[in-house]
């Protein structure tokens, strides 16, 4: 029982999603990482955490102030204006 014990140590056992978190990509994102359901939401997620998204070579961001995330927010509008899209 030991042994078993000490394989699973540090395995996962939920799953879950950050509140204010963003993985930027620069190619379509499941082409990168694993994707998983949101069954609450509808949509998909990014399957991998955090250091595992920055292993592959995403952009993970953890959007915790009103500020940071208004400022993303006029990133599409920025990208269009410069024809980046």
């Amino acid at each position: 029982m030991f042994e078993q014990a000490i394989r699973l140590e540090g395995t996962k056992i939920i799953q879950s999603k950050h509140a204010a978190g963003i993985v930027i990509s620069p190619q379509p994102i499941h082409d990168v990482c694993p994707m998983v359901l949101d069954r609450e939401e509808k949509d998909l997620l990014a399957g991998f955490e955090g250091q595992s998204c920055e292993d592959v070579g995403l952009l993970k961001l953890d959007v915790l102030g009103i500020k940071m995330l208004d400022k993303i927010m006029e990133v599409p509008s920025i990208l269009q204006e410069h024809n980046y899209t």
